[in-house]
């Protein structure tokens, strides 16, 4: 069962209960009501009769003291009194009638007769026949005997206005049960049109399509409002979380695609030259060409292969932090690398803030991320070039930054240098032994400091990069 037919049916139940309470109320204080004002004025008008033959048989001198007598008056009283709603009686104790002004033989147990003689006045209610009448018994003396004065008055219009009443207020009921129903289902579609709605964008969301949101017209700030802002921000995540894995398991796919390449390329000129060796005859110079380009390419496997431990070594090893003086670290990074190119046309040079800052890194990462990208700053560069490395601050945050005035890099590679294996020149960074990799490392290594690379260029005019802690 839906949840608005739930809804609908909890209220209608709710509503029935209530009704029919109500409904109980109303019809027995109405009840109550009419049968307490007919049974005050039925005992008035019996005590208005009662009176009457008091009188009578106390101050009329033409009663003699004889039965005769008395039952002649009986019979000319309550013929007097009596009428078709009123039956008016006189009768012994034992419940035999003296004298009746109607032939009906209405009467009461004998064990409500016994109750009766033990009072001088008394009242009962009985329904005879599905009539409800009213019995009052008064009991008077004459010529020392005890008699009653009885009379009976057919209440049954008490039930009948009741039944009535019911009968009246059940039909009301139906049709505002009916009115509720559908008021009930209009208000519940219209509470429920957020939901249903919400619902529709899961089953989107589920079958793939994550751009799907809610847009509410009513009220933003009540519980469906807030539910759908929370769902609408849940699903932003999702999709960004989605379109993160996707971007991963493409970079992933990609890497794999490249790695393949490069070991396959190298493997393939192996393979190919010594073949053609193993096929020819022997040719010292020949021999050697080929064994020198075997060599070459078994080494770049051999640097592929160092890298790519390199970088599964960074996901995995603890890294221990210490405070390091960046002005000593950034001398022995030129020391070193000054030696290192000490055959190229290419000048470097250190510069270093007015503030020495003191970074909280890991010595030998730090040192060989900034190695390689010097290293990259040489490849870039032409003789003659001027490279500049050292601190400074960037956005007032500390950094060390590498500059050259190289060859520069268009916006559509500066998006792409960070991958795997990527390389602006291919045939260029082959020649200078270059896998691809060393920006892959420096951007692993950044993630474990919780810094980043930031890198600027302008074609043909340089490349800076800075690595901001």
């Amino acid at each position: 069962m839906k949840f608005k037919y739930k809804i609908v049916l909890m209220c209608l139940t709710i509503y029935t209960i209530a009704l029919l309470s109500i409904n109980f109320l109303i019809s027995k204080n109405t009840y109550d009501k009419m049968l307490n004002t007919e049974i005050t004025r039925n005992l008035n008008f019996e005590e208005t009769i009662y009176l009457s033959l008091s009188f009578s048989l106390k101050y009329n001198p033409s009663i003699e003291k004889s039965n005769s007598s008395f039952y002649d008056f009986s019979k000319q009283f309550v013929n007097s009194c009596g009428n078709s709603a009123l039956l008016v009686s006189i009768v012994t104790p034992s419940g035999r009638t003296i004298a009746s002004n109607s032939s009906k033989n209405i009467s009461l147990d004998k064990s409500e007769l016994t109750n009766i003689n033990q009072l001088d006045r008394s009242f009962i209610l009985k329904h005879i026949n599905k009539n409800y009448y009213m019995f009052v018994y008064h009991k008077f003396t004459f010529n020392n005997k005890q008699y009653y004065l009885k009379t009976i008055r057919d209440i049954s219009v008490v039930d009948s206005v009741s039944k009535e009443n019911s009968k009246v207020i059940l039909n009301i009921s139906l049709v505002v049960s009916i009115i509720i129903i559908i008021l009930t289902l209009i208000l519940t579609s219209i509470l429920m049109n957020p939901i249903t709605k919400l619902t529709k964008i899961v089953k989107y969301i589920s079958s793939g399509n994550y751009s799907k949101r809610i847009n509410l017209k009513h009220n933003k700030n009540d519980e469906l409002g807030e539910l759908s802002n929370y769902f609408n921000i849940m699903a932003d995540v999702i999709e960004d979380k989605i379109s993160t894995l996707e971007d991963e398991n493409q970079r992933k796919q990609s890497f794999i695609n490249n790695l393949s390449h490069e070991i396959r390329t190298p493997l393939t000129s192996i393979i190919g030259f010594s073949d053609l060796l193993k096929n020819m005859d022997y040719n010292k110079e020949s021999f050697d060409k080929g064994l020198n380009f075997i060599n070459s390419e078994g080494k770049r496997l051999l640097n592929i292969s160092k890298l790519l431990l390199h970088i599964a070594r960074l996901k995995e090893e603890n890294i221990e932090f210490e405070k390091v003086d960046s002005s000593i670290l950034l001398k022995e990074i030129y020391d070193t690398m000054k030696i290192k190119h000490k055959s190229s046309n290419i000048l470097l040079e250190l510069h270093l803030s007015s503030e020495n800052y003191l970074f909280n890194i890991n010595k030998d990462m730090i040192t060989l991320a900034i190695c390689n990208l010097i290293d990259n700053a040489f490849n870039a560069s032409k003789e003659n070039d001027l490279i500049v490395f050292g601190t400074a601050e960037y956005n007032n945050k500390p950094c060390i930054f590498v500059k050259d005035n190289g060859i520069g890099m268009n916006e559509d590679d500066i998006n792409k240098i960070f991958d795997p294996f990527y390389r602006i020149d291919k045939a260029r960074s082959r020649k200078n032994g270059g896998a691809g990799l060393g920006l892959s490392i420096c951007t692993e290594i950044m993630n474990l400091h919780d810094g980043k690379i930031i890198v600027e260029s302008k074609l043909n005019k340089g490349t800076t990069f800075y690595l901001i802690f």
